[in-house]
């Protein structure tokens, strides 16, 4: 038969593994919304900076007229290739940067599940 310190002792451990979980609980709560800010937030800026370049590509392409207005770039064919090919580069690596920053792998967040006990 356990002593009353044994049955305190135990008590004890059980409310402290609780309040762990509970903390864990509301930690992972947090990153998961974290997560889905900047996914909007990386979303939003890859979008919108394929769109420019496909302005740009498009103006690239000839002349347009815009209220009464003839716009057009003209850009030789290196300068085209270089374009796409460092903007495609950077917006690849912007994209694998921050996915892996926000959402590691499982072997991470076990590593930091064990770290925080």
């Amino acid at each position: 038969m356990p002593t009353p310190d044994e049955v305190q002792g135990v008590t004890l451990a059980i409310s402290e593994n609780d309040e762990r979980n509970k903390e864990n609980r509301n930690a992972r709560e947090e990153r998961r919304k974290e997560q889905k800010r900047y996914a909007n937030r990386l979303f939003n800026l890859i979008a919108i900076w394929l769109v420019g370049v496909f302005i740009l590509l498009a103006l690239s392409g000839g002349e347009i007229e815009v209220c009464g207005r003839v716009i057009g770039v003209k850009f030789s064919d290196t300068v085209l290739v270089t374009y796409l090919t460092t903007t495609t580069v950077t917006v690849l690596g912007l994209f694998v940067i921050v996915a892996k920053w926000l959402f590691p792998s499982l072997q991470e967040d076990d590593d930091e599940a064990e770290g925080d006990r």
